[in-house]
């Protein structure tokens, strides 16, 4: 059957992996330098097809999500399954595990992001707040913050250790001002003093479907990209939209998803 995405481990020893319509596909490395497929492949384990795939930063665990519901975490080496995650009520559309291999998060047609304990499989947080399926999580390299994204048209920020919304981004719908002014690179229009220039009629955040979304390498900013055919750039630390992208929706999403 097709084979949906490949992605390659940081470590290099697992060179790469697939998901299909009904599981997971492990490529092992071998010490001469030739890649076998795992004979279980495609693997079971799922009764659904398999939507999200991920590796751990050491390269040892994969995790995958599922339209069963499912979230299972898998040995990278040998193909096997570890564990099953039960929570979620539909698709689980999206998975993430932290850079220290500690947690796992995913995000469901349900519009529930669940933080899980990636050791023993525990429930370490339900979070609740998007209106709409969630398509995309991250987690920042730090740990500590989880972006995700919802048919809602909002991006939503959380702390990993409490579980508590810090920011959600997007959704002005009533009276006020918009940081939503750019020039024809895509950059923030600024005034003679420096100051970002206000448009009062500009709606700021998508307004349509978030698809992806990722964290910037410091994890200063959390970058967007949704049906409304645009990336827009968030800062953190204030909630802004700082800079938007415009171009052919498919490319953009893609593109995003290709590089997080």
């Amino acid at each position: 059957s097709e084979l949906g995405r490949v992605y390659h481990s940081l470590s290099g020893q697992v060179r790469t992996f697939g998901h299909n319509c009904t599981g997971i596909c492990v490529c092992i490395r071998t010490q001469g330098g030739d890649l076998n497929v795992n004979p279980a492949c495609p693997g079971g384990g799922h009764s659904d097809g398999v939507i999200s795939v991920g590796f751990s930063s050491d390269g040892k665990r994969i995790v995958s999500g599922s339209r069963d519901s499912l979230v299972k975490i898998w040995d990278a080496a040998t193909g096997a399954e570890v564990r099953t995650l039960r929570g979620h009520t539909g698709p689980v559309y999206s998975v993430a595990i932290s850079s220290d291999g500690t947690r796992i998060v995913s995000g469901s047609d349900d519009g529930l992001v669940m933080i899980w304990n990636a050791e023993t499989g525990a429930e370490v947080h339900t979070l609740t707040g998007h209106t709409g399926p969630v398509y995309s999580v991250a987690i920042s390299r730090d740990g500590e913050r989880v972006v995700s994204g919802s048919a809602d048209e909002l991006v939503k920020i959380w702390d990993v250790t409490t579980g508590a919304e810090i920011l959600s981004l997007g959704g002005h719908t009533g009276e006020g001002l918009c940081l939503c002014t750019v020039d024809e690179d895509g950059d923030l229009e600024e005034d003679e003093d420096g100051k970002p220039i206000f448009h009062p009629e500009c709606p700021a955040g998508h307004s349509r479907f978030v698809r992806q979304v990722a964290f910037s390498g410091d994890g200063a900013q959390v970058i967007s990209a949704g049906d409304d055919m645009t990336v827009r750039f968030w800062e953190v630390a204030s909630g802004r939209q700082v800079r938007q992208l415009e171009g052919d929706r498919f490319a953009l999403v893609e593109g995003l998803s290709d590089e997080h």
